[in-house]
């Protein structure tokens, strides 16, 4: 069963709901919508992608080091 616009909707209303008060401050509008759409106030690295500042993960190093093995043991 897929859900529609309506269910949607309600759930973004439900979030703007739980994050007014997201960053410590009273938002405007426009400040909730950003809070709904995008957590995270800024990318600093705390916030941000832990890739872009600690490199790739231990499961993808892994990944990439069985398959250098795999390919020096090849034909």
């Amino acid at each position: 069963m897929s859900r529609g616009i309506a269910y949607r909707r309600a759930k973004m209303a439900t979030i703007k709901q739980q994050r007014r008060h997201w960053w410590q401050h009273d938002m405007s509008p426009q400040q909730i919508g950003l809070a709904a759409a995008t957590p995270k106030p800024c990318s600093c690295w705390m916030c941000g992608h832990a890739r872009r500042h600690h490199g790739r993960t231990m499961q993808e190093r892994r990944q990439l080091d069985s398959f250098e093995i795999q390919k020096d043991d090849g034909p």
